[in-house]
C-alpha cells in the first residue's frame, strides 16, 4: 500500500469517533507498519475515514486522512 503525497498535517481531536474507533483502541495495539497498513486497508474498503502513518522515534504520529 503506498500512499502518495506528504500526509496531512491535521491532527485526530480527541473526542473524535474517528479518535475512539481508531487510535484508541487499534493503533496502540499495531505491532509494525505492515498491520497498520491492513488496517487501514480495511477501513479503506468498509468506507470509513483512514489514517495515515508517520514514523518517527517518538513512535506513532497519525494524521487524519480521507479515502475516497
Amino acid at each position: 500500500l503506498s500512499i502518495p503525497g506528504p500526509p496531512p498535517e491535521k491532527k485526530i481531536p480527541r473526542g473524535t469517533d474517528l479518535y475512539c474507533k481508531v487510535l484508541d483502541m487499534k493503533v496502540h495495539t499495531l505491532r509494525s507498519k505492515q498491520e497498520l497498513f491492513r488496517e487501514l486497508a480495511r477501513l479503506r474498503s468498509a468506507g470509513e475515514p483512514s489514517v495515515v502513518n508517520t514514523f518517527s522515534s517518538e513512535g506513532l504520529d497519525i494524521h487524519v486522512a480521507k479515502f475516497y
